[in-house]
């Protein structure tokens, strides 16, 4: 009995001091801005390649005239058809207005908007007590990831107000105040891509059932506020239905069930469609998310196989359960990740793209859990493992890129 308590103690006492050493280390090289630089230089170069080499796409000139029309005072689905939510068009109108309308400037917008998402993820995984290091450079060495970040089309703003969603949730700020802060994120995030609506009942639901030692309502206060707030999003985000009825609907849903079919839903058969077409901006864009996706998901079932063997029940609770901050994260990216994937109407890349904060973010945490078990290896081993996935990327695809940039 003496020896399993001294073998808890020990347990209890490296659980409480690690994540202290991981937050106390990434602050101070934080801080110095080294880590930090480096992630936002590889981002910078990544993107900007795809934005000025990258070959002009439909998202291109979709989204940036729907824009131009929304600057003129039309106003999507009543004066244009459109075929995403109504939010999307005016995200860009705005710099379309100050710096003219130019594919220049609505891939610049895209990439700032992917910057400032790529940072709020890192904030997040590092308040996760995870490695905002392994966050950041998930997101800025994948280049199926770079591809639609430096496009002018839904993936940034969408994957923004994701990590922003994120971000309001684990705030220490009033229970009110981040649930209003969190639900309008989510609102947004849906209000510029319909395959988001998941968010409208998993933050709710975080709400209700989410630990925390802050001051918050009772239980039953909780699920009033959180049940009031999901319907007020959803009739926020069906006011164009009141409006415009079967042009909204049609424009928003139905276009996709007509656009794509069964056999092009599914990954390997758009991947090997695109393979033969030779489409030089996604055949490197599929098989390298397909390596860093699977991958993440790999490392999350080692971690949840470890909490079993170990017999700790708080991370296998937080992981099935939206009660904290990984809970709320897997959630979010399994339910997304399942309208994508079931529902072969949709393209089957769209949830790669928007879903990038909380992949990488779920990524960084499984890093941390499973570096502390083992001894805990630095940052190094980070940029270590991202730099040869980047240059295996260049190599490997290297045919791919030249054609972008003869283009």
């Amino acid at each position: 009995a003496c020896g399993k308590a001294g073998r808890k103690d020990a347990v209890d006492d490296r659980e409480r001091r690690w994540p202290v050493w991981i937050e106390k280390r990434d602050m101070k090289l934080l801080k110095s801005g080294n880590l930090l630089i480096i992630v936002i230089v590889v981002y910078v170069v990544v993107g900007a390649f795809w934005a000025f080499a990258g070959r002009i796409g439909s998202d291109d000139g979709w989204y940036l005239m729907t824009a131009v029309r929304v600057l003129e005072g039309k106003l999507p689905y009543r004066d244009f058809m459109f075929t995403q939510m109504p939010v999307l068009p005016f995200v860009y109108a705005l710099p379309l207005y100050i710096f003219g309308p130019s594919v220049e400037v609505g891939r610049l917008t895209a990439l700032a908007l992917g910057l400032v998402a790529l940072l709020i993820s890192m904030q997040v995984a590092k308040d996760m007590k995870a490695s905002p290091t392994a966050a950041g450079l998930l997101i800025a060495t994948n280049s199926f990831l770079m591809v639609g970040f430096a496009q002018a089309g839904f993936a940034a703003p969408t994957a923004m107000m994701l990590a922003f969603t994120m971000w309001f949730a684990t705030r220490p700020w009033p229970w009110g105040l981040r649930f209003v802060s969190a639900m309008l994120a989510a609102t947004l995030a849906t209000g510029m891509r319909l395959s988001m609506f998941p968010a409208i009942a998993i933050v709710p639901l975080y709400f209700v059932l989410e630990r925390s030692p802050a001051p918050r309502p009772n239980t039953w206060t909780r699920f009033t506020v959180a049940l009031l707030g999901a319907l007020i999003s959803v009739l926020l985000l069906a006011v164009p239905y009141f409006l415009y009825g079967d042009r909204f609907s049609f424009g928003a849903i139905g276009h996709h069930a007509t656009k794509y079919n069964l056999g092009q839903g599914w990954a390997f058969a758009e991947l090997l469609a695109t393979f033969l077409a030779n489409k030089a901006n996604y055949v490197p864009a599929h098989l390298s998310t397909m390596v860093a996706y699977w991958y993440t998901l790999l490392a999350l079932i080692v971690g949840a196989g470890i909490a079993v063997i170990l017999r700790e029940r708080n991370l296998l609770i937080s992981l099935l359960t939206p009660r904290d901050a990984r809970g709320l994260c897997l959630w979010l990216t399994g339910t997304i990740f399942a309208v994508h994937a079931v529902v072969p109407a949709l393209p089957f890349v769209g949830y790669q793209w928007v879903l990038a904060p909380t992949v990488a973010i779920l990524a960084s945490s499984a890093w941390s859990y499973l570096s502390q078990k083992i001894g805990g290896p630095s940052n190094v081993a980070v940029c270590a493992i991202a730099s040869a996935g980047l240059v295996l990327q260049l190599t490997a695809f290297a045919p791919t890129y030249a054609i972008c940039l003869s283009c």
